[in-house]
Order: C-alpha cells, then structure tokens, then sequence
C-alpha cells in the first residue's frame, strides 16, 4: 500500500545498514521504500545441508519420495504455483508423494486441487 510505503521510507530512511533474510526481499524493499540499495543487503536464512543429508540406509524400500513443504500456504510464498505443479508431478511420477505443512489463505486451493485431480493418496496435509 501506499501508505506502508511511505511508512517504510521515512522510517528506514536513516538507517546505516539494513538486512533482508533474501535477495526478492531486499529488491522489493529497495523499490518499495526508495531506499539507497547500498545500504540494504541480504542474509538468507542459514541451512547447513551436511546436517540434513538422508542416510541411503533409512530410505524407504518401496522407492516412494516425500516432498515436503512447510510454509504459510500464501500467494507470495509461491502457493500457486505449488498448486500447479503438483498434479503434473503426480502424473510424471507416480512414486512421489507430498506432505504439507502450514495454514494460510491460500490453503483452500491446494485442498481444492486434491479434491479436483483426485490425489488425496499422494497429497497429505
């Protein structure tokens, strides 16, 4: 809105440095407030994948793969498209399977499209 806009830009405006948890986040703020894009930098959130690498051992013996999303289930965090992608994903695949995690307003049409493309074997909430 406007006014968050506004808000932002005069509340950010002397700051010495800002940080953003992604680079989206960074150039959205940067647009949105006007704001001198030196001083604004991002730090994604911080994943160290040799911890959450999957032992071959623990894999399932049926060869079934679990994506799992965990997410508010919103238009800006991609919902939508997870809502498009998933049907197309169950037919290419038919060892794949889904469980997701997360409440928002676009909840409904994920539950939706597991209703309409009959995958309520594949898609877990």
């Amino acid at each position: 809105s406007l006014i968050l806009n506004r808000v932002l830009k005069i509340t950010l405006s002397t700051a010495d440095a800002i940080i953003c948890v992604s680079h989206t986040c960074r150039d959205n703020l940067i647009v949105r407030a006007a704001i001198d894009p030196s001083v604004v930098h991002a730090i994604p959130n911080a994943v160290d994948p040799s911890k959450f690498t999957p032992d071959p051992a623990k894999r399932p013996k049926d060869g079934r793969v679990k994506v799992v999303v965990v997410s508010r289930l919103v238009y800006r965090k991609g919902v939508d498209l997870l809502v498009g992608i998933v049907p197309q994903l169950c037919s290419k695949f038919t060892n794949v399977d889904f469980i997701i995690g997360g409440d928002g307003g676009k909840r409904l049409d994920l539950e939706e499209m597991v209703e309409r493309e009959r995958l309520q074997d594949r898609v877990e909430f």
